[in-house]
């Protein structure tokens, strides 16, 4: 149902419909499963075989599927995102039919345990003769890259030490999707020598803050390329369960896996985004989109977090999609006479970056501080820069009787 209201306020877009820059931007991730089939050499087929039972044996799982990823799909998503006050939160607008990314959403797919954490949960044992044998600190988590100089040495290791440090892979790789120059945080990582310990933690809610921070914190403009982390097949996944019809087209859907995130092998066919709007419009009058929080009960709408907080326009948002009065033409209404909110903040990491490469440029040029006014040096300073500009873009024109930069000064 689609109630027309100008006064509803729902959270508005990251950027303009079609001029985002993330769109000319390259993704990169580290959760790279091929990766995974060096460890899985490496440990033998009893540790492997005894991970893929484990807590986080879904990842393992998901690496010996014939599973295609798609960058340039979830690209599409990261794309269309709406602002929301909210850091444990993604949201993306589909055609008018905005889609959700939670804690929620993020364990129905992975089936991981995304239960809060407990802090009285304390994991006391000996770890320090553990990783002076694996050449680690015992100060410091490990490293991927620490851990694959050790592949030749580990497969005459006992069973037990095998199953630990492939647990240490499947963890950088799949659940963190860290860089293998980035540590696995050390408490953490002692849960390997703890088989229940590691067993009944919430790897699914440390999986997915670390994709939804990766998301939050990605600089979009001027960069080539950005990196997430985390399970970012994860996002795929949402996209097909999310819209039906795509999941329907491009997704291939496999029959009998209880777990989304192996219920799909993927497609390397490109999406024609506005061919599938056209279409869906065409037979079904909007684009259909399925919503995990319609089967929530109202006070149960939003994951658990110790930093709880509740966005009004997210709020006001949720409320119409559980009523099923959200309003879809609001953000074409809003888009022609209104600014992009947080658009401000999400260019700091980009500016900061522009200011860098301004403090390198060569020695005798004069650059000006980010953030600085342009006619900081005063009028008679501005004056002469815009000659100076004036005069430049002029010598480039052929058969020009006068300069356009002396005229415009002299007036």
């Amino acid at each position: 149902m689609t109630i027309s209201s100008t006064h509803k306020t729902y959270p508005a877009r990251l950027y303009e419909e079609g001029k985002s820059p993330l769109q000319h931007r390259s993704m990169n991730h580290n959760c790279h499963l091929a990766s995974l089939q060096m460890v899985a050499e490496s440990v033998g087929l009893d540790a492997w075989e005894s991970i893929k039972t484990s807590s986080v044996g879904v990842i393992v799982r998901l690496k010996e599927m014939d599973y295609t990823w798609s960058a340039r799909a979830v690209h599409h998503l990261l794309t269309n995102q709406l602002v929301v006050d909210n850091i444990h939160e993604l949201w993306s607008l589909i055609e008018g039919q905005p889609i959700r990314f939670s804690l929620f959403e993020f364990g129905e797919i992975t089936g991981l345990n995304c239960e809060p954490v407990d802090i009285n949960d304390k994991v006391e044992v000996d770890h320090k003769a553990f990783w002076e044998e694996i050449g680690v600190s015992p100060s410091h988590g490990p490293m991927l890259s620490e851990l694959r100089k050790l592949f030749p040495r580990i497969r005459n290791w006992p069973f037990e030490k095998r199953r630990m440090f492939g647990l240490l892979c499947v963890l950088s790789i799949g659940i963190l999707g860290i860089s293998p120059g980035s540590r696995i945080p050390l408490e953490e990582a002692k849960r390997v020598l703890d088989a229940e310990a590691f067993e009944r933690y919430p790897w699914g809610r440390v999986g997915f803050s670390s994709l939804v921070n990766s998301v939050k914190v990605v600089s979009y403009e001027g960069k080539k390329k950005y990196t997430l982390h985390g399970c970012v097949h994860a996002l795929l996944i949402w996209l097909y369960e999310s819209i039906p019809g795509i999941g329907h087209e491009y997704g291939n859907h496999i029959e009998g896996n209880q777990v989304p995130l192996l219920s799909w092998s993927g497609s390397r066919c490109s999406i024609q985004w506005d061919l599938f709007y056209k279409k869906e419009k065409k037979i079904y009058g909007k684009v259909r989109v399925r919503h995990l929080l319609v089967v929530k009960a109202v006070a149960d709408i939003y994951p658990q977090w110790d930093d709880d907080q509740v966005d009004d326009d997210l709020h006001n948002l949720i409320l119409d999609i559980l009523h099923e009065q959200i309003d879809d033409k609001h953000w074409s209404l809003k888009a022609t006479n209104e600014p992009v909110a947080n658009k401000r903040k999400r260019n700091l990491v980009s500016e900061e970056d522009d200011c860098m490469k301004k403090k390198k440029t060569a020695k005798g040029t004069t650059t000006q501080a980010c953030g600085s006014s342009l006619n900081s040096g005063g009028d008679d300073g501005f004056r002469h820069d815009l000659l100076e500009a004036m005069k430049a873009l002029t010598a480039t024109v052929q058969n020009m009787d006068t300069v356009v930069a002396e005229k415009v000064l002299a007036q």
